[in-house]
């Protein structure tokens, strides 16, 4: 099921991305493989409900804030309510001394090398989805790090994939590491953005916001849609 032929697809290119005819093509597909890293207990297949007969949803998560288990037992959970749903869940593990006993620990105080390299083949997802994780401290306190993570998602990202960030924590945190010299060094390159102020919003939300309701959004909350940067 991972196994994606893309043939002789090419890089989509941003001036001909537009993110109302992707939301809707990519809800079309009968064979689509989405990719979601930094799930936490509430991954958005459960909320998209469409991963059936060659459509696949699989979560990458390091598990670093749940010393009592309470968000992976809410995962069960919710695995188990939707058996119709095709997903899978890979555990990762980010340094060579990862202690699940602190969770709380930043990943600057570890010993052991930050490495996002997933068991998952190159090119294995149609889609990319991760949720206030370049935003994150463990992330975007260091520049080598979110640079790592970014090659991990670009590596994922099959030639025609299309990669979704959605910040609405640290918006402006995410932001630094997210430029275009850091993006081409991964070869990904920004197709398109929507913040709250834009129509498309409320629909995002609905697709990708994990069932977590948010009393307030602020203006500096976005959505950024990379894709493969066109090679010469």
């Amino acid at each position: 099921m991972l196994g994606i032929e893309t043939g002789a697809a090419q890089p989509v290119q941003p001036a001909s991305f537009d993110v109302l005819n992707y939301l809707a093509e990519r809800l079309a597909r009968p064979s689509f493989i989405m990719v979601e890293l930094g799930h936490g207990g509430q991954p958005v297949a459960y909320q998209q409900g469409t991963f059936m007969g060659q459509r696949a949803f699989i979560g990458i998560e390091a598990w670093l804030r749940d010393a009592g288990h309470e968000e992976r037992t809410r995962l069960q959970a919710l695995q188990a309510a939707h058996p119709e749903q095709h997903t899978a869940y890979i555990e990762q593990r980010l340094a060579d001394d990862n202690d699940p006993t602190s969770p709380h620990r930043p990943l600057r105080k570890y010993g052991g090398t930050y490495d996002p390299t997933t068991i998952l083949p190159d090119g294995a997802a149609d889609e990319v989805f991760l949720a206030n994780v370049f935003g994150d401290p463990h992330v975007a306190d260091s520049d080598e790090r979110t640079q790592h993570l970014l090659d991990e998602v670009s590596r994922l990202s099959a030639v025609n994939g299309v990669v979704v960030i959605r910040e609405t924590r640290t918006p402006l945190n995410a932001i630094g590491g997210l430029t275009a010299v850091m993006l081409g060094r991964s070869g990904l390159q920004k197709a398109g953005s929507i913040t709250p102020a834009d129509g498309l919003w409320k629909e995002l939300e609905s697709l990708y916001d994990g069932n977590k309701p948010r009393l307030e959004t602020a203006e500096d909350d976005f959505y950024y849609f990379l894709t493969k940067a066109a090679t010469v």
